[in-house]
């Protein structure tokens, strides 16, 4: 079975930090896929270092997530 396993991490740097309301700030992702029966499958968890107050005015967008994938080429 072909598997992948994959990450990264970068950083974001936000030179007007009030303009655009979040510090600077790094993000993050790790995951894997397979090919399982012809069909793709992949997940991946992926994050930044803001806490839910600094992230955009309070929002929950920078929480971690999972992202689950699945697909088929014809």
């Amino acid at each position: 079975t072909p598997v992948a396993l994959d990450g990264s991490l970068g950083g974001q740097w936000v030179e007007i930090n009030g303009a655009f309301g979040t510090p600077d700030y790094t993000v993050w992702s790790v995951g894997g896929s397979a090919d399982v029966l012809g069909i793709g499958v992949g997940a991946s968890v992926v994050g930044t270092s803001l806490d839910d107050g600094d992230c955009f005015g309070g929002t929950e967008l920078c929480a971690t997530r999972v992202i689950v994938s699945l697909g088929r080429s014809l």
